[in-house]
């Protein structure tokens, strides 16, 4: 009524509006290719995540959809999914782009080793990295650190530092088969998944790290090297801070279950979970939770490990190390 009523000219620019407005609208929408990557991503969600029952997953989607107005490839959706994901609560699942996924499937030149060095003529120390290479590299990983390890207990040591700061994670296999001398033989934690149900647990066995599966299966990492040391029951010293995440904090955990063990720092990143990955249909991983940790008595880890020796850090100093020092001095 109110455009037959007009003259033509104006009628005209105001039609032109209403379809400018429209089309844009259109626009505004996300394409079906987003629709289907958004939809993949969430059925994974739905389908592994342990704490799926006590979140609202397509509330979480639609607080993004905002985000996703101008996406015009699945690349543009990898912020929409990890913010998704950070408004569940989700601290220690992420999606990496095909690019990040292939390199930590395929690359081996960019591989970060543990390194050692003899401090005060007694003191084993041990740096170790964070592990995110291909899964035929661990063994070589592990048999570095057993390697260097082994090497240091050739002298006389008072004692083991073993520095885990900035190890934020990655795979815990090579992390805890090449500290395995310093690590007490038995249960080391156990996985619990969605209702309470058993995933598996790990274990330290005959010198080799081991995991067991809820079927009661499981692998075990053998290595090269001779496993045990000349000298045995030494005090070790573990180095964290908030850096220190995920198989970081479990490699500190199986190293802390030795009575002769000792943390110093400030507390961890917090990510004390089992994580699965998953490839997406454009390459990228989406890195899932689907279990928690318990203690061998049943107890559920706390959300960060506390130090057993707090030490706050100075710039131009290194008081975590001074501190494990003066502490091994005095056993």
């Amino acid at each position: 009524m109110l455009l037959h009523g007009m003259k033509p000219y104006f009628r005209k620019i105001l039609l032109c509006s209403f379809l400018c407005v429209a089309a844009n609208a259109v626009l505004a929408q996300p394409s079906a290719t987003v629709k289907r990557y958004m939809d993949e991503v969430c059925r994974i969600i739905e389908k592994q995540y342990i704490f799926i029952d006590s979140i609202d997953l397509p509330a979480a989607r639609r607080q993004v959809m905002p985000m996703l107005d101008s996406a015009e490839s699945t690349k543009d959706i990898y912020p929409a999914i990890e913010a998704m994901l950070r408004n569940i609560g989700a601290i220690h699942m992420h999606i990496l782009p095909p690019s990040v996924s292939s390199q930590i499937r395929f690359d081996t030149t960019k591989i970060i080793y543990p390194s050692s060095k003899l401090l005060d003529d007694s003191i084993g120390y041990i740096k170790v990295p964070y592990y995110l290479s291909p899964e035929k590299m661990m063994m070589i990983w592990a048999d570095s650190l057993l390697s260097q390890i082994m090497t240091l207990d050739r002298h006389a040591l008072k004692g083991w530092i073993i520095d885990l700061r900035g190890n934020w994670g990655g795979a815990q296999g090579p992390m805890i088969a090449g500290l395995i001398p310093l690590i007490p033989e038995g249960l080391l934690w156990s996985n619990y998944g969605r209702h309470g149900k058993p995933v598996g647990s790990t274990w330290s066995r005959g010198g080799y790290f081991f995991e067991r599966n809820e079927k009661g299966g499981g692998w075990s990492f053998p290595t090269q090297y001779q496993h045990d040391l000349r000298q045995k029951q030494l005090p070790v010293a573990v180095l964290m801070d908030s850096t220190t995440g995920s198989s970081g904090e479990r490699a500190a955990i199986a190293l802390l279950t030795n009575p002769n063990a000792r943390s110093f720092g400030g507390r961890s990143g917090g990510l004390l979970t089992g994580n699965t990955n998953t490839i997406l249909s454009d390459g990228a991983m989406l890195i899932i939770t689907i279990a928690i940790m318990k203690d061998r008595n049943g107890h559920a880890f706390p959300d960060r490990l506390i130090p057993d020796f707090p030490v706050q850090p100075v710039a131009g100093t290194d008081r975590v190390l001074d501190a494990a020092r003066k502490w091994l001095d005095c056993h």
